[in-house]
């Protein structure tokens, strides 16, 4: 009896996790992929089988969504590559101007994202943004950088870096 208690003892340390695991991830998953193929309200579910997935693989809207999210993780991860291999080259000289490149570095990761997002949005704003007010007698201070649909996802990418 011992012996077979010695044996599945490792799994009744793992089985809390499994338990919870399943409650909270697998169970809600297998009842979106069952609701999936239902319509109507939440009390009152008809089966339509894949007419819901026919409607959204043929919505413009998705495709357009994709293909900004597609664009916005290429271009921002080969972005923020590229600038974290040239401000860790910077970095490494032990100079007043690599000290002042570590400090802007490691401040963002002590400033709250709403605080960051607030800034940015500051910065970029039309009326009363830096970028306005640096780019003022040009047509580049009249752009709308958040509003306007071309610039708002390179202005979203930027922004991350």
């Amino acid at each position: 009896m011992k012996s077979l208690i010695r044996k599945y003892e490792p799994y009744f340390y793992i089985a809390p996790f499994f338990i919870l695991y399943f409650i909270f991830t697998l169970y809600p998953i297998i009842g979106d992929i069952i609701i999936s193929f239902q319509s109507g309200t939440f009390t009152r579910l008809k089966f339509v089988g894949f007419q819901n997935y026919q409607r959204l693989f043929t919505d413009k809207v998705l495709l357009q969504t994709i293909i900004n999210t597609f664009l916005f993780v290429i271009v921002s991860v080969i972005l923020y590559l590229f600038f974290a291999l040239l401000f860790a080259l910077w970095g490494q000289h032990q100079n007043r101007i690599s000290s002042m490149i570590r400090i802007c570095i490691y401040i963002p990761t002590i400033l709250i994202i709403s605080v960051m997002a607030n800034i940015w949005t500051l910065l970029f704003r039309p009326e009363i943004g830096v970028w306005s007010y640096i780019f003022r007698g040009t047509s580049l201070a009249q752009w709308n950088w958040l509003r306007d649909v071309n610039l708002a996802r390179w202005t979203i990418v930027l922004s991350t870096l």
